[in-house]
């Protein structure tokens, strides 16, 4: 599929919202969403009741567009490990749904639907260290299936009361956990993980900035939505080289 497949992919997306998920905005709203984001309801569409934080949501599209990237131009393994194109479909899916869950999560400010979010953002991180510790792509495609089942059913048990999902309760922790063993374990090209720790840093702007320290200058840098961006080329990245181990 061609790039433009991609972006008209993202707009179909966005004009589905904005013609029957502009309800959503009435759900139960994050309690904290400024304490994590220095993006404000004041762009145009905020202003005009589609979406609350325009930037961060449209930038989730890049994940979906890693997704359908993942699904539909995948490796051939004719030669090689034949698990490589299920590890592939799964992590394409996963992202595909992340993206759309992030993209309503910044739409909306909706609590559940940013539960799924930050669940996802830790099954994407799982699903590189799986490869990592250099499982098989079948075992790794399996392990991911496994987790993100437990994922959900932890996620319906707490439907009622979204704070009490487990990954939501130690989301610091397990990020923290999850970050040092990422690059503890580096193996392979660099660039990924220089891609990445980028990513990291455009995100701690966006940290920073909600604490007002030099707000000034670290607002208009959209840190989160670079974020999102510079995260989904790096879990590509890492994909590619992975598979051209094998």
């Amino acid at each position: 599929m061609p790039i433009l497949g991609y972006v008209l992919l993202c707009g179909l997306c966005f004009v589905v919202y904005v013609c029957f998920g502009t309800p959503l905005l009435g759900w139960k709203r994050i309690a904290g969403y400024s304490t994590r984001f220095t993006e404000v309801e004041s762009a145009p569409l905020a202003a005009s009741g589609y979406m609350r934080h325009p930037w961060n949501s449209v930038s989730s599209f890049s994940f979906v567009v890693l997704g359908a990237w993942l699904i539909l131009t995948g490796n051939d393994p004719e030669g090689g490990d034949s698990s490589l194109r299920l590890y592939e479909i799964t992590m394409g899916v996963m992202n595909i749904v992340f993206g759309l869950s992030s993209f309503l999560y910044h739409a909306t400010e909706s609590e559940t639907v940013g539960t799924v979010d930050i669940a996802l953002v830790f099954a994407n991180k799982i699903g590189v260290l799986l490869v990592q510790f250099n499982l098989s792509f079948g075992d790794a495609a399996l392990a991911l299936n496994a987790i993100l089942v437990l994922m959900a059913g932890d996620f319906f048990r707490n439907w009622e009361t979204p704070e009490d999902f487990s990954v939501l309760k130690y989301e610091y922790k397990l990020l923290a956990v999850c970050l040092v063993l990422i690059f503890a374990t580096f193996h392979g090209d660099y660039e990924p993980y220089f891609v990445f720790l980028a990513a990291y840093v455009f995100k701690l702007c966006d940290f920073l900035a909600t604490r007002k320290f030099r707000r000034r200058w670290t607002g208009p840098l959209q840190g989160t939505s670079v974020y999102h961006i510079l995260t989904a080329v790096s879990i590509y990245m890492k994909i590619q080289d992975a598979a051209k181990k094998i």
